[in-house]
């Protein structure tokens, strides 16, 4: 069975990061975003597709070589969408602690 590249470390991208801008939030900030908004695409896949391009084309690579995981191997991103229904139904009358309402 062929393994994937895992791909760079959160740390690693942070730390070229930090290399070139200081802190998350100054590249955050330097690409017009909020301050946090870097480091939740870093960690949360999914976040912002717009901001992964965005650090890959300041490391010099593609977003797929960076998160192959969030990729196909076309290259093409994965749908992360969660759906708030399931999150919301607890099949029973009740609260989640099991007192009633």
């Amino acid at each position: 069975m062929a393994q994937t590249k895992p791909g760079m470390h959160a740390e690693e991208i942070k730390a070229a990061l930090k290399i070139r801008f200081g802190s998350l939030s100054a590249c955050a900030v330097s690409l017009g975003k909020s301050e946090g908004a870097v480091s939740n695409t870093i960690n949360y896949p999914g976040y912002s597709r717009t901001i992964e391009s965005a650090i890959a084309k300041i490391l010099c690579k593609s977003a797929h070589e960076i998160w192959p995981s969030r990729y196909d191997a076309h290259g093409q991103p994965l749908s992360y969408s969660v759906s708030a229904l399931s999150a919301a139904r607890h099949g029973s009358g009740q609260r989640a602690n099991g007192v009633a309402a």
